[in-house]
């Protein structure tokens, strides 16, 4: 996943989209960005659908706030999102609004495929640029489901973009959404490998969430974790109605101890068949913690 640092031409945009790329001509002079993201390909076959999900937490504010002010932290992004044959056409796209926490998709099932009978797939998110020069931390992740069942055959996970100024140790993890169905259990682990020198001897604390796409918190588990060992919690599908599913994401956020100082943990996500307890996706995280930046 890339996240460009020039200013990128998107003729495709229209309304307040247009309005705002325009303004990223003047890269000189102008500190306003557009934030541009992608992901990299993946092969769909026949009877599969490819799913841009895309979501963000929070928000960058300006430095310094911009002309003519005040700066007022917006409540919504506009964006595009976009999917792009392995010839770089484009095959779909969808204009949205991005608030806290909502998520936004983009399907797309392929009608033509190569010889071997796949189609190659890649995504991307364009933000268009605040006048005051916020910017969201997006979350974005390509997923490929069986048309039929609704079961995500994988997921190319997603990883927060965006420019922060003033980065802090890192506490927080989110995973980007995903697709369960009924008969599926969802699983986050963390895992307690490491600590920084000053950290006091004993467990770290730790919440394990998880929401729907809406943003709605549907499960959340706090937990006393011991160095070494491994914490799980789950989502289970078993009072999803026959056929139910459920769009996902899950969090991970470690408490600090004796001031800023963070334990080194390392969480991941699985999901899995309820019966069988076979994996059938699973998606690695990013190490947390005072050391790790």
């Amino acid at each position: 996943m890339i996240e460009h640092k020039t200013f990128l031409k998107f003729t495709l945009l229209t309304g307040i989209l247009v309005a705002s790329l325009a303004a990223t001509a003047r890269a000189q002079v102008d500190p306003i960005r557009q934030l541009f993201v992608e992901t990299s390909a993946v092969g769909v076959t026949r009877g599969q659908v490819a799913r841009l999900n895309v979501y963000y937490q929070d928000m960058f504010p300006p430095g310094p706030c911009l002309p003519p002010g005040p700066c007022v932290p917006p409540d919504s992004f506009d964006a595009l999102l976009t999917l792009y044959s392995g010839d770089g056409s484009v095959v779909v796209q969808r204009k949205v609004t991005l608030t806290p926490g909502r998520g936004a998709t983009l399907g797309f099932a392929p009608s033509s495929f190569d010889r071997d009978g796949r189609a190659a797939l890649r995504a991307a998110v364009a933000v268009a640029p605040d006048p005051s020069g916020y910017q969201p931390r997006v979350i974005p992740s390509l997923e490929v489901l069986d048309a039929a069942t609704g079961q995500t055959a994988f997921l190319n996970p997603g990883s927060l973009a965006g420019f922060n100024p003033q980065p802090d140790p890192p506490r927080d993890f989110n995973f980007g959404l995903f697709n369960v169905v009924k008969g599926q259990t969802a699983r986050v682990n963390v895992s307690f490998v490491d600590m920084p020198e000053g950290f006091p001897p004993g467990p770290c604390r730790l919440v394990v969430s998880f929401y729907d796409g809406d943003g709605r918190l549907v499960g959340q588990s706090e937990q006393s974790l011991e160095p070494g060992k491994t914490a799980q919690f789950d989502y289970q599908t078993g009072g999803l109605p026959a056929g139910g599913r459920v769009r996902l994401r899950a969090s991970v956020h470690v408490e600090a101890a004796d001031g800023d100082l963070i334990p080194c943990v390392m969480p991941s996500l699985e999901i899995f068949a309820a019966d069988t307890g076979r994996t059938a996706v699973f998606v690695p995280g990013r190490m947390l913690g005072s050391e790790v930046y």
